[in-house]
């Protein structure tokens, strides 16, 4: 629902909406933001946004305001930038410092009236509070998952399938009349059977459990607000995959030059570009030439870009140890086990009598490599397979997740046929190394505290937040 609320004074709010926090430098405000948080880029925004409209507050306010535990952390990042935070305070006509809270038990009931009056402030100013970043402590917990603390490795299911297969190795014995009276080929025909039904249906169920969880998340969460180059990375597991497609526009702008597999900066006046693209060009000098996977390599360790790795890591590592997903696992690996142990049990009673049990020993052996494999990439597809069911519902286009691939990832789009070699080349030597790609040689809360402002008046925070002012 669009909010029709106006600030009570507009030409303060328009200054301070339309004050860019960003420079041209590549480790600018927001992404420095979104990098040392692990947030998305869109998250960063609308954080950023909604600490404008805390200082907002913090300005026509005669009381003391509080920030919610995430804006402050936009806050106490923009103090680090003096000159910035210095040249806003001069467009808000009041200064206002930052003054930890010293946690006094005195001062707890100001805070929560601080706390009180800035919802109620903002209500009146700005319509109704989004929780994700006033009642959130962090970007995760806005999805409102339950995600255990301690972190839910593989090894951990590792332990669960050996367990049980090593359990009914030692209780062997016990069915052995049982086995005895089993047919070999008809045995081996059964057990594999269901052991390749096992993976079917696990697959399958997975896909259910992943839609039921985008079926909880809440319908605006950041996920839905991924940018190109965010869901991009989500499917391909490489920041190189997002620097082609820059390359081959200022190659094509004529900003860029590829003569014999070198890339040549030929000092072009720079017009019509973005601010990725102006800083790709100022980190490549004019007086050298650079081999394509240099640069690749180069500009994929850029926090720029490397901030969409982190964020996704933290994702999938949230994913991953939601109970959901870890119940799910569990189960898989239960049942994987059981499989294995049921393979053991038959192997050594065969070979305690004597029976031929080679294919049975080559199937275990091979049911144990395919356990392993899929343990191993257990948690793998659980992200990529969410962001793509969100993307084929979203309400904006039916077909908004294919459009990026066939927009980014189409192996034809680039005209230049010298540099789709230079492409072809480099993608040819990424290996996949745990989950990720990797070229192939290489190595590759809230808070507690207050303000004072100019004038004479002080205020404080607590409860997690931080205290604004007011004149």
């Amino acid at each position: 629902m669009q909010n029709l609320t106006k600030p009570s004074n507009p030409i303060l709010w328009d200054k301070i909406q339309s004050y860019n926090l960003d420079n041209q430098d590549e480790y600018n405000f927001s992404t420095r933001l979104s990098y040392e948080n692990n947030w998305t880029i869109y998250f960063a925004e609308q954080a950023i946004l909604e600490y404008k409209k805390f200082m907002y507050l913090a300005t026509i306010s005669t009381e003391m305001v509080s920030p919610s535990p995430i804006v402050d952390i936009v806050w106490h990042q923009h103090l680090i930038f003096t000159n910035s935070y210095s040249e806003f305070c001069i467009l808000l006509g009041k200064k206002i410092e930052h003054i930890p809270s010293t946690h006094n038990k005195s001062q707890q009931q100001s805070f929560i009236q601080a706390q009180k009056h800035t919802c109620n402030m903002y209500e009146k100013e700005f319509g109704q509070m989004p929780d994700d970043f006033w009642k959130s402590e962090s970007m995760l917990d806005t999805l409102n998952l339950e995600i255990k603390k301690e972190i839910f490795y593989p090894g951990y299911y590792f332990f669960t399938w050996i367990g049980v297969a090593i359990l009914l190795f030692f209780t062997s014995t016990l069915f052995e009349d049982i086995y005895l009276q089993i047919n070999n080929p008809y045995f081996l025909y059964v057990i594999t059977g269901i052991f390749i039904s096992n993976i079917l249906i696990f697959n399958i169920l997975k896909q259910i459990r992943i839609t039921k969880i985008k079926n909880k998340l809440p319908k605006n969460n950041f996920l839905n607000h991924l940018k190109n180059q965010e869901i991009i990375y989500y499917k391909e597991k490489h920041l190189s995959y997002l620097i082609h497609p820059i390359f081959n526009e200022l190659l094509t702008k004529g900003y860029l030059e590829l003569i014999n597999s070198k890339i040549y900066n030929i000092d072009k006046k720079e017009e019509n570009i973005n601010a990725i693209e102006y800083m790709v060009l100022d980190n490549i000098p004019t007086d050298y030439a650079y081999d394509y996977p240099y640069l690749v390599n180069y500009f994929i360790k850029k926090e720029i870009f490397e901030r969409i790795k982190n964020t996704q890591v933290l994702i999938d590592e949230a994913l991953s140890n939601s109970k959901e997903i870890i119940r799910f696992n569990l189960i898989k690996s239960l049942s994987f086990g059981l499989i294995l142990g049921i393979m053991t049990q038959r192997l050594t009673i065969g070979s305690m009598h004597g029976k031929n049990v080679y294919f049975l020993a080559l199937t275990l052996f091979i049911s144990v490599f395919i356990v392993t494999y899929l343990t191993v990439h257990i948690n793998r597809p659980i992200s990529f397979k969410l962001i793509q069911k969100i993307y084929k519902n979203t309400p904006t286009s039916d077909n908004q997740f294919q459009d990026i691939w066939q927009k980014y990832l189409d192996k034809d789009k680039y005209e230049n046929t010298r540099f789709q070699n230079e492409v072809s080349s480099y993608q040819s030597k990424l290996i996949l190394v745990g989950g990720v790609y990797t070229l192939r040689g290489s190595s590759d809360g809230g808070s507690s505290c207050g303000t004072s402002c100019g004038g004479g008046s002080s205020c404080g925070g607590g409860g997690g937040g931080c205290g604004g002012c007011g004149s």
